[in-house]
């Protein structure tokens, strides 16, 4: 019997008595076993710590040897396999339980339990979400929460990025997003970046939350994302990034976080990374794929039919709504503080508002934008300098002379700005373009 045959045999089999198919580690496990691997190089071919490979194989030879009544370890496993007593074991296994193999028809005893359940296991959820933002309100965002709800619940995704200008809304969407997921995870566990955790101290913080548990406590991060069924949401992500260079790039006391990033997204578990952050990390881009399970949403301002946030800041003159949303780009941070101007000046009003500015006003949203630019690069201040001035247009394939830059550095500024979604895309007679974002356009007019 051929490999493959032999763990659709053993996946049928596990399916039958615990109902949850193998999975890829354990499919792994049994691939090299057959092929006389040993679970250093299992592990090097799969990307995952060795410890993991080693305890979930044990579980899968005590399983099977529960099932069979024949005492199977990795040393025998293929040896007995070959020898026939393993299949007739199977055979008669699927017999005895009233299983028809073909189409899956199983009508044998009632579940036993799940495959990942260790003795003593509590089923109570446990979540610690002390970093939460508070008094943060929620508005829409229906479709954001179903693409996440989507990747994590049907398509099993490991690592989920989430990033956007600062205040539009990131974390209030993933605390949102928790009420509606908790019960499918036995951890939740929010952490705040801005502490500046290295990868140690983040799990030295873990193991304080564990300390009063009895649950165990591992040396690597990793272990407690591969033993658990964990959501883990690491909060400002953009603090462990360097200011003054390009986008996402880790500075080196945090470098650490894209092996373990690569870790999550190529090793076999349950659990699901959500990180937050101003920019989209640069390590991410080499994991990307249409069948990877690392997923990345920019998240931008509200939909401009959404009104909640005007209804809940009192605000007059509905019908000009949609002009207030769409001069702020429907970020919730840049119209709460607008919509407050607005109550305070104008009774309310924004149709006295919008006429007597008559254009954009910024305010106290100019402390959100500076912080954003203060992070750029040299050569990104060059382009952004050369964009401000007459509103000009970047166009991929003409690299303006005064610029000075090779295509290289070209790219490499312009995909920058854009995972700090500071550009616009537009597309004008079939080429495309970029543009400055029009509300730091604004604000950097001023300060020229």
């Amino acid at each position: 019997m051929k490999i493959p045959e032999v763990i659709k045999l053993a996946d049928d089999l596990i399916f039958s008595h615990t109902g949850k198919h193998l999975d890829y580690l354990q499919k792994a496990i049994i691939n090299g076993t057959l092929e006389h691997k040993n679970y250093t190089t299992i592990s090097d071919e799969i990307n995952c710590s060795e410890s993991h490979v080693k305890n979930t194989g044990a579980e899968l030879w005590q399983v099977l040897s529960n099932i069979l009544g024949e005492d199977i370890t990795k040393k025998n496993f293929k040896h007995l396999f070959n020898h026939g007593k393993i299949y007739n074991n199977f055979s008669r296994s699927f017999v005895s339980d009233n299983l028809t193999v073909s189409n899956l028809n199983f009508c044998g005893e009632k579940q036993k339990p799940g495959f990942f359940e260790k003795p003593g296991f509590s089923k109570e959820k446990e979540t610690d979400l002390s970093y939460v933002p508070r008094n943060v309100n929620f508005y829409g965002r229906s479709l954001e929460l179903s693409f996440i709800k989507q990747w994590i619940l049907n398509d099993q995704i490991r690592l989920i990025n989430i990033y956007g200008l600062s205040e539009v809304g990131k974390s209030s969407l993933i605390g949102y997003f928790i009420t509606q997921i908790k019960e499918h995870f036995d951890y939740i566990i929010w952490r705040n970046l801005t502490q500046f955790f290295t990868l140690n101290q983040l799990t030295d913080n873990l193991n304080q939350y564990f300390l009063n548990s009895e649950k165990p406590r591992f040396s690597q991060l990793l272990d407690y994302v591969l033993n658990y069924r964990c959501l883990l949401i690491l909060d400002d992500l953009q603090n462990l990034f360097k200011t003054g260079d390009f986008a996402g790039e880790f500075l080196p006391e945090y470098e650490d976080y894209s092996k373990f990033f690569q870790q999550v997204v190529t090793s076999s578990h349950q659990s699901c990374v959500i990180t937050i952050s101003w920019e989209k990390p640069r390590s991410l881009s080499s994991l990307e794929g249409k069948k990877s399970p690392l997923k990345t949403l920019e998240l931008k301002g509200f939909d401009y039919q959404n009104t909640d946030i005007f209804r809940e800041n009192n605000l007059l003159d509905q019908d000009k709504w949609s002009e207030l949303m769409s001069l702020y780009q429907g970020h919730p941070s840049f119209l709460n503080i607008i919509s407050g101007i607005i109550n305070e000046l104008f009774n309310g009003s924004v149709s006295q508002f919008l006429s007597y500015n008559k254009g954009l006003f910024l305010g106290d949203i100019e402390l959100i934008l500076s912080r954003h630019l203060t992070r750029l690069s040299p050569l990104e201040n060059k382009v952004i300098s050369w964009l401000v001035k007459d509103n000009n247009y970047l166009d991929m394939l003409n690299i303006p002379p005064e610029l000075e830059l090779s295509n290289q550095d070209f790219l490499t500024v312009i995909q920058s700005l854009n995972r700090r979604c500071l550009l616009e895309k537009v597309k004008q007679n079939g080429a495309i373009l970029f543009k400055l974002n029009s509300i730091f356009q604004h604000f950097l007019l001023q300060k020229f």
